[in-house]
């Protein structure tokens, strides 16, 4: 009667270095968590080149990070999972990757809340 199924996670961890970010950056944009994990290494990697201190100015490097990646990489370059796609949902992974950067939400919240506002966008 108990059958085992077998769970699939999505698991990207975040880039070590450079070198990794370019050999693998079709990887890396391939999916939401992926996204993420990238704009962690990313907004890491500027705001210790920018010697940044304030923690404001730490959000908004942490907030644009992912959004210019989801938009000039997905969107404009055409890789990952956002190639193909419109401003406007690139837009909206791009805020959704800042949500899970920044640790204020995981990925399943995230996920079904773009599923909703994308489910709602489709009915208009």
């Amino acid at each position: 009667m108990f059958m085992a199924l077998p769970l699939i996670a999505q698991v990207v961890d975040p880039p070590t270095d450079i070198i990794e970010v370019i050999t693998n950056l079709d990887g890396f944009m391939g999916t939401l968590v992926g996204l993420a994990g990238l704009a962690i290494f990313i907004s890491g990697l500027v705001i210790q080149l920018l010697s940044v201190t304030n923690k404001i100015w730490k959000q908004v490097i942490s907030w644009l990070v992912p959004i210019l990646l989801a938009l000039v990489l997905g969107v404009w370059l055409n890789i990952g999972f956002l190639a193909e796609e419109t401003i406007w949902v690139g837009l909206l992974y791009g805020l959704g990757a800042g949500l899970v950067s920044n640790g204020l939400f995981d990925i399943p919240f995230v996920k079904a809340l773009l599923t909703y506002i994308f489910s709602i966008y489709k009915k208009v």
